[in-house]
């Protein structure tokens, strides 16, 4: 299956990657829908992993306690990874739906908190050794969910 699809690339990376719960955001257990996805990865150094995991459940608490709109889904890089490394994964409908929810989110949160937010990033950001944003398409019909 695989034969033609290698000439397509030079060169691949397999790692783990755990979802991490305890920093997710999802109410009612799984991501808004739709299939455009927004993926922020945070890049860490192994010294300040704990740190960053710490203000991502500030940040949680955060959105948890407004009960905003825009769920995400954190995992963190495991075994193989050649960087440590956090991704938030945030999905929608499309771009525009995206964009809506957020703006929504920012009504939600309110003045206070939406700064409250902000001040919460401004702490977590220098703990950061890079970030990056990918965004791209969730293939339903690659993935695997298992029958209970």
């Amino acid at each position: 299956i695989f034969d033609r699809y290698n000439k397509c690339y030079d060169s691949h990376n397999s790692f783990m990657a755990t979802m991490r719960s305890d920093l997710s955001y999802m109410p009612d257990q799984k991501l808004n829908d739709g299939n455009f996805i927004k993926n922020y990865f945070l890049y860490v150094t192994p010294s300040n992993s704990t740190a960053v995991a710490q203000k991502m459940k500030e940040a949680k608490e955060l959105f948890t306690k407004k009960g905003t709109k825009q769920h995400f889904l954190v995992l963190h890089s495991g075994f193989g990874a050649t960087e440590e490394f956090y991704v938030v994964m945030i999905a929608a409908k499309n771009e525009a739906d995206y964009q809506k929810i957020s703006d929504e989110d920012d009504v939600v949160l309110g003045q206070e908190l939406y700064y409250e937010w902000v001040n919460k990033w401004n702490d977590l950001y220098p703990l950061l050794n890079r970030t990056n944003t990918v965004t791209g398409r969730l293939l339903e019909d690659l993935s695997y969910t298992a029958k209970k």
